[in-house]
């Protein structure tokens, strides 16, 4: 058979209705945003927990720029990246229910702020989390050590490279938005490994199955972790920085 000539049929994880939603709130949160925010761009990952992407939006126009913002830029993910921080905590034996200070604190000469300006003696760890707190974030990260973070950020699918500085818990280091969600989607599927995927398999002539996507498997985290870490992801949407994000059903995560 003549490759030229030959069909292929691809099968991808994408749902359409899904995809075109997603097109159009990024076009939408342009729009309404985007020139105050001095922004003229934006992206968006939808993942199942299993890894399977069902919307994708690299920028706001294909045409325009074929750079795909989703999996290509490489963005500080801000305080997205203390997930990384207080997951380490709790492996470490810290408790949601654990009080920790929020004073001011200095590192290497480098001080971090708090974004309302408020610096508690004492708070616990997940109002720490709920709220942001990023003294009490950057205070955690040198207790169980910035390795132990890095080596959190990379069990969970972190692939770029992370700068061992004290602001590394506020998320000072570049990753790719892929990367952040295939790390939220190995809490969402109860600590077990995620392998992004897009293409499930390529069919050629003769009903000949090409590629198949082989499925992955293994444990990233303890069920006692993956609780904790649900309960204060919950606590940021129900009560701390991101309840404008909270839905009538369960729902967790971080701005």
């Amino acid at each position: 058979t003549d490759a030229a000539t030959t069909s292929l049929v691809i099968h991808t994880t994408l749902d359409q209705k899904l995809q075109r939603a997603a097109e159009t709130a990024v076009a939408d949160l342009l729009a309404q945003h985007g020139e105050r925010r001095d922004a003229d761009q934006a992206a968006l990952v939808a993942m199942t927990p299993d890894g399977q992407i069902r919307a994708m939006v690299g920028g706001r126009s294909y045409a325009d720029s074929q750079f795909n913002r989703a999996t290509q830029a490489r963005r500080q993910p801000g305080s997205a990246f203390k997930l990384f921080v207080f997951l380490a905590a709790l492996e470490a034996g810290v408790m949601p229910e654990d009080l920790i200070s929020a004073e001011a604190v200095e590192v290497d000469g480098w001080s971090p702020r708090n974004f309302d300006n408020d610096y508690p003696r004492q708070i616990t760890v997940i109002d720490a989390f709920a709220d942001s707190v990023n003294t009490a974030s950057v205070r955690l990260s040198e207790y169980v050590g910035r390795d132990q973070v890095i080596g959190m950020a990379e069990r969970l699918g972190i692939t770029s490279d992370l700068r061992d500085d004290p602001s590394l818990a506020l998320g000072s280091s570049e990753v790719s938005l892929l990367e952040l969600t295939t790390a939220y989607a190995e809490i969402a599927n109860g600590g077990r490994l995620v392998w992004p995927v897009g293409v499930q398999q390529v069919v050629g002539g003769d009903d000949e199955v090409l590629y198949r996507r082989r499925a992955v498997d293994g444990r990233v985290l303890e069920p006692a972790v993956v609780r904790a870490m649900t309960v204060m992801l919950e606590a940021a949407l129900v009560r701390g920085t991101g309840q404008q994000a909270a839905l009538r059903r369960f729902a967790a995560g971080k701005t």
